[in-house]
């Protein structure tokens, strides 16, 4: 019989022509190759240090999931629905978030800015003729007169947000410039503690899926900076079985200055309105304040919620009953076609 051995870089050898002595490290050579290639990491169950690449000295990065399959520990991220389905679901949420006291404050004031800042859009857009008397930019006619109503009220409706989180926003501000100026390791941790549902510190990654932050005790291996202060307010176990990479520090920097600037920028439209009359402040002024405070407050949010979203895609969010029962049919069906 012709015997032949397959070698990872000369193709295939006649053994009759290899003495027995270079049959064993080529044999071995396979095995090895054979091993490595069976040996690919799995991705459920695995942190994100698993993934780092070492060569090159990336950040760890966890890699993307199948949401259609489930995780080593059996979690499964809920199934997708229908536009229709969607809506249904976020208005069975409002519905429960509206009814109380803090939601039922938030969707009056919503209403209120969305209601007052129409009315002015309309205003301006000269949607009522019948305001134009003597004519529309009379300084004396209806038109101008609730122009500046509206912008007075929407003035005060953004001082509820504006001044309003001075407290908070200045206390991010504090310990970020703590840990940025004055190099306190503290202040960043605590703003990881406060901003836990999207901000991640440099080493989080590697803390066990099961440490229970409310514990109080730090897991052996990792260093304090992993860890938020106060610890309690350090990332729950994640209910996939991962956790998260860190988050780039400088979009932490990037959100509380767009707060900060949001303050400051309604103090300046607070100056501007109070203290000159419809008279003789400059039109220009109270577009250009709201219009720049409002910018930079939304793309800090967005920043903020994108980063969020991030995190729940790799960490996962809570699976309701009625999508529990899905999957468990998705699931059977599935079974029954095999």
């Amino acid at each position: 019989m012709d015997v032949r051995v397959r070698s990872l870089s000369h193709g295939k050898r006649d053994v009759n022509a290899i003495s027995p002595q270079a049959i064993q490290p080529l044999a071995a050579e396979e095995e090895k190759t054979a091993v490595t290639i069976l040996e690919k990491p799995r991705v459920a169950g695995r942190t994100a240090s698993d993934f780092t690449d070492q060569t090159q000295g990336l950040s760890p990065v966890t890699p993307p999931h199948d949401p259609a399959v489930p995780y080593d520990n059996g979690y499964q991220f809920p199934p997708p629905h229908s536009k229709s389905k969607s809506f249904q679901i976020a208005m069975k949420s409002f519905g429960k978030w509206v009814l109380t006291p803090f939601g039922f404050l938030i969707t009056v004031y919503a209403l209120n800015v969305v209601a007052w800042g129409g009315m002015l859009f309309l205003v301006l857009c000269t949607a009522a003729p019948a305001m134009c008397h003597p004519s529309c930019n009379d300084i004396d006619s209806p038109r101008k007169k609730w122009i500046e109503i509206d912008s007075q009220i929407l003035n005060a409706l953004f001082c509820v947000t504006g001044l309003g989180l001075i407290p908070w926003r200045f206390r991010d501000l504090y310990y970020l410039l703590q840990w940025r100026i004055m190099k306190k390791e503290s202040g960043i941790r605590r703003l990881a503690g406060l901003h836990n549902d999207w901000f991640r510190l440099e080493g989080s990654q590697n803390v066990p899926v099961t440490y229970d932050p409310t514990s109080g005790s730090v897991p052996a291996g990792i260093p304090d900076s992993a860890l938020a202060l106060p610890i309690s307010k350090s990332p729950t176990p994640p209910l996939t079985g991962e956790r998260a990479g860190p988050s780039a520090y400088w979009k932490l920097d990037f959100v509380i200055w767009c707060y900060v600037w949001n303050t400051l920028l309604q103090i300046c439209l607070c100056g501007v309105m109070w203290g000159l009359n419809r008279f003789n402040r400059p039109g220009w002024t109270t577009g250009l304040l709201i219009s720049v405070a409002c910018i930079v407050a939304g793309v800090g949010g967005w920043m903020a919620f994108k980063e969020g979203k991030a995190v729940k895609k790799v960490e996962g969010v809570p699976v309701s009953e009625e999508d529990r029962e899905e999957l468990l049919r998705s699931h059977n069906a599935e079974m029954a076609k095999v």
